[in-house]
């Protein structure tokens, strides 16, 4: 994990998790696909502190992982799919990835996805009749995208709002 490489350092990645636990935002650069297309590879992810046990399903949790082996850290930003509260552990996976994880306890959670900066945006070309399909859908979803701004982390409002950030991404220019 050399710094010229685009990864982060040990250091600076124990600095980021230092300042989630102690209730500061971060910003880093995800690497990985598994959460594409709404996080793209190379995206700017910011992440604020949340206690485990407020995340909802549907919320895309990062947690750090510790191997028992020499491996460095691991960090996770997966969707929260359920929570089992007696066992302290929430079940998680990739929005591209075929399974689900394993389960991740409580304390490796360290904060909640709030906003994703796509660094460089892919030319998306559709076909004039999907952009005619994606133009209705966006004009009936719009009276809804009101209450989303009302309701933010009801489960409706996050639908809402992921299908908006779809849409609008499909939409163009």
């Amino acid at each position: 994990m050399g710094s010229d490489s685009g990864q982060l350092t040990e250091e600076k990645a124990a600095l980021l998790v230092d300042a989630l636990i102690q209730g500061h935002s971060v910003r880093f650069k995800a690497l990985g696909g598994s959460m594409s297309p709404l996080i793209p590879p190379e995206s700017l992810v910011t992440i604020h502190p949340c206690p485990p046990f407020e995340l909802r399903r549907g919320d895309v949790a990062l947690c750090v992982v510790s191997p028992t082996d020499d491996k460095k850290q691991v960090w996770i930003l997966h969707r929260v799919i359920s929570h089992n509260r007696r066992t302290q552990t929430l079940s998680m996976a990739g929005d591209r990835l075929p399974m689900i994880d394993e389960p991740r306890l409580y304390s490796q959670v360290v904060g909640v996805l709030s906003e994703v900066s796509v660094l460089s945006e892919p030319s998306l070309v559709t076909p004039r009749s999907e952009r005619r399909v994606i133009m209705i859908i966006w004009r009936l979803i719009s009276p809804l995208r009101r209450l989303y701004a009302s309701h933010p982390r009801s489960l409706l409002g996050r639908s809402i709002g992921l299908a908006s950030f779809y849409l609008q991404r499909l939409r163009g220019p």
